[in-house]
């Protein structure tokens, strides 16, 4: 037996919620495709997200054997997939019958995350620039928000997935907001943080997303065998990117293993169980009505942290006899 993946409508972060594998025969596919062990069936697909097509695109990667995938019935959904590179990714429905306009100023093709990129290289500024150009071409405070935030999580997958990624953003102008997704099929948060000594008693999905997302929690990386022999890295991508969130109204997903975090503005954060997804997808939305500069922002975030760690400080020890 094989398994199979029925893909709705619409393939974003609610399918992505809810996504699961069923018991497939291959055989129905017809002769010389026995050996397929993973069927992906798009049929019924008319639209997709960044969130959804990262986390599906990580998914299929993440498989050993044989996929195949059913292309949609709508061409316009084809079109698009084709477009925005997902099938090209993986190396499917090359054929293409339309002419290419440009993206500007709507969406961003999927590009990989190598293993061959060096972690805060230039070639991550240039990538997450190029993103946040696309996006927002005539923003150049948005901009700097999409690059701030992108550039976290693509060092991430970089230096502690154990894997390759991908990323690809999307502009919707009827509510002016921009999602952009980062996904891998690595190792997932959980057994990033064992690598500290700190957490090395970590077994749970759930805690390893609660902890990612405090300040100063991965302590500090660097590429080698030894990831915590040197201080190059603040550990507070996540922390910085849910503040963000927070401080602009806009929406953060998590997904890593069996583990799912959403936050909604400056709503308390929801952590829960989910559907196993091989890797950690990091997808978030921000609304480019908002109007302070990320200076500001960072200002604002880094004032609040102090605080908060100066009253802890000052709390008086408290005996219990």
């Amino acid at each position: 037996m094989a398994w199979k993946i029925n893909c709705p409508e619409e393939v974003d972060i609610n399918w992505l919620q809810n996504l699961f594998l069923e018991e497939f025969n291959p055989e129905v596919l017809g002769e010389g495709r026995e050996d397929v062990s993973l069927f992906i069936d798009m049929q019924n697909v008319k639209f997709c997200t960044p969130a959804g097509l990262c986390g599906l695109h990580e998914f299929i990667k993440s498989h050993d054997g044989r996929t195949s995938v059913r292309r949609p019935e709508k061409n316009n959904a084809h079109r698009y997939l084709q477009r925005i590179g997902f099938f090209d990714n993986l190396k499917i429905f090359s054929d293409k019958d339309f002419a290419s306009h440009p993206a500007s100023g709507r969406f961003k093709e999927m590009m990989i995350i190598s293993r061959d990129i060096q972690p805060r290289s230039s070639v991550v500024d240039d990538l997450c620039r190029d993103i946040a150009c696309v996006v927002a071409p005539d923003d150049r405070d948005f901009q700097e928000f999409v690059l701030f935030c992108m550039a976290e999580m693509v060092n991430n997958v970089i230096q502690h997935s154990h894997s390759i990624g991908v990323t690809c953003a999307q502009y919707y102008r009827g509510t002016r907001e921009v999602e952009v997704a980062i996904a891998d099929h690595g190792r997932g948060i959980q057994s990033g943080l064992k690598d500290n000594p700190e957490f090395s008693s970590l077994d749970s999905d759930l805690d390893a997303l609660e902890i990612s997302t405090r300040p100063d929690t991965s302590g500090t990386f660097d590429s080698s065998s030894d990831p915590y022999s040197n201080k190059v890295n603040s550990g507070n991508g996540l922390f910085y990117l849910k503040k963000i969130v927070e401080k602009c109204h806009g929406h953060l997903n998590i997904f890593s293993h069996s583990g799912h975090y959403y936050q909604d503005g400056n709503e308390a954060p929801r952590i829960q169980q989910n559907s196993f997804f091989p890797g950690t997808l990091v997808v978030f939305r921000l609304n480019r009505d908002y109007t302070s500069t990320l200076g500001d922002v960072i200002r604002e975030i880094r004032e609040e942290s102090l605080s908060a760690q100066q009253i802890t400080e000052d709390l008086p020890d408290i005996q219990f006899e």
